[in-house]
């Protein structure tokens, strides 16, 4: 089945994604390093930096699996400063977050982590001590490289997600191997944990550790601080984070129905996808608003009333300007995106009903009132109105969260000490 699997994604490769590849080489400026590492030609001095140093080699597809690796990460520096820390990821969110976040280091590589060629190769030379993936990074090409390379693997803050799991059950059916070669599963909640092991994972290798999300802390959303603020923005200031298109018409439509209540009031606009900003600015415009973007000279222009984000790893730290906070991918069916990040600064918190990809946390947050569920679009701008009238109330929902935040600390010392473990079963055998 492997050989299969390998022909077909070799043919998956060259008939469909090298083409699209070479389109975006031409139009997109510096694509050609994520290319030629993504098909696993690493730089040289990548390669000799990491070669037979006992490193661990995390791999976090995107900006969101980072985040929650990253508590992780320094805590790896700090309890194996021997053992160098190497970063794989898929995103170009996620390359540039790692970048920013560990500037001083040259550890973070573009990856296709199911590499159908060179990936023995690669892996062979590094030699890593470890594999680290992170939540659901379950690739059967890459686990039967690690397994035969006898290299030790840990999942961490693992999830499987309830929509997701009739997928799971076909490609584990087909690749039993992704469950066996995973040393430990370090899951984010008991829902996880038993979907994990219904769909055949051996119960003695999965553990509940809690989410590392949570362990976020303040020093590290300062870590990309806005070193910038338009302190003329006015107020109130909301933020709308991580917006999709067909969203922001709906946050717009809210925020001109709240200026009439509250003139001076402010919107940060911060689209997932950079590369939206032009569509994104267009539509402000359309909507009878003087829009700049974070990056623009007019950004510190107090007739602006829209700012957009046109930055990457910023959005954590302009969380805290903000009076209110909107999270996106929820108004639309994206499966929302990740609301703790406003938590960490007691932020009162709205979301649509589309937080399917984060629905533990959704419902725990929701149990505690730390955030507002709004069911449509049109309830949007009276949210907002109701909360910025009702500081009170505002007060509540933030503190709430950030209770909530405080109370679920503690899972990347869980982690660390499993993976702490698994060290030494490698070193006692």
């Amino acid at each position: 089945m492997m050989v299969v699997y390998r022909v077909f994604l070799f043919v998956v490769l060259v008939v469909f994604l090298i083409p699209a590849f070479l389109v975006r080489l031409v139009k997109e400026k510096n694509f050609g390093t994520r290319f030629c590492q993504s098909l696993g030609f690493i730089p040289e001095s990548i390669l000799k930096a990491y070669a037979d140093k006992n490193s661990f080699w995390v791999h976090a597809a995107s900006a969101g699996e980072l985040r929650a690796a990253v508590p992780v990460i320094k805590e790896l520096k700090n309890q194996f400063p021997q053992m160098p820390v190497l970063m794989s990821v898929v995103s170009v969110n996620g390359y540039l977050m790692a970048k920013q976040l560990f500037p001083e280091e040259n550890n973070v590589i573009f990856i296709f982590p199911d590499l159908p060629f060179r990936l023995p190769a690669l892996i062979k030379k590094i030699k890593p001590q470890m594999f680290i993936l992170v939540e659901s990074e379950m690739w059967p090409n890459f686990l039967w490289n690690a397994s035969q390379a006898d290299i030790p693997v840990v999942l961490i803050n693992g999830r499987i997600s309830e929509k997701n799991w009739g997928l799971y059950r076909k490609v584990f059916s087909l690749f039993p191997h992704v469950l066996t070669a995973i040393n430990r599963f370090c899951m984010q909640s008991a829902a996880d944990a038993e979907r994990l092991i219904g769909l055949g994972a051996d119960a003695s290798r999965v553990f509940l550790t809690g989410n590392t999300k949570f362990d976020q802390n303040d020093a590290l959303s300062r870590t990309n601080e806005c070193d910038v603020w338009p302190m003329n923005f006015g107020e109130p200031v909301i933020i709308a984070g991580s917006t999709h298109p067909g969203e922001e018409k709906y946050i717009l439509a809210a925020f001109v129905a709240v200026q009439k209540r509250f003139p001076q009031a402010r919107l940060v606009l911060a689209p997932r996808d950079i590369r939206r900003t032009k569509e994104v600015t267009d539509l402000v415009v359309e909507y009878g608003l003087k829009a700049t973007t974070r990056t623009s000279d007019e950004a510190m222009d107090p007739n602006v009333q829209v700012l957009i984000m046109d930055t990457i790893g910023e959005l954590s730290s302009v969380y805290r300007m903000g009076d209110i906070v909107f999270v996106g991918g929820s108004l639309v069916p994206k499966g929302g995106h990740n609301i703790l990040e406003p938590a960490i600064y007691g932020k009162p918190i709205i979301v649509g009903p589309h937080m399917f990809n984060f629905k533990d946390i959704h419902a725990l947050f929701t149990q505690y009132d730390a955030c507002v569920t709004v069911h449509e679009p049109e309830e949007l701008a009276a949210t907002i109105i109701d909360l910025l009238n009702n500081k009170d109330r505002a007060e509540e929902l933030g503190q709430n969260a950030l209770h909530i935040m405080e109370k679920n600390q503690g899972a990347t010392a869980l982690t660390i000490q499993h993976i702490k473990e698994v060290v030494l079963e490698k070193t006692t055998h």
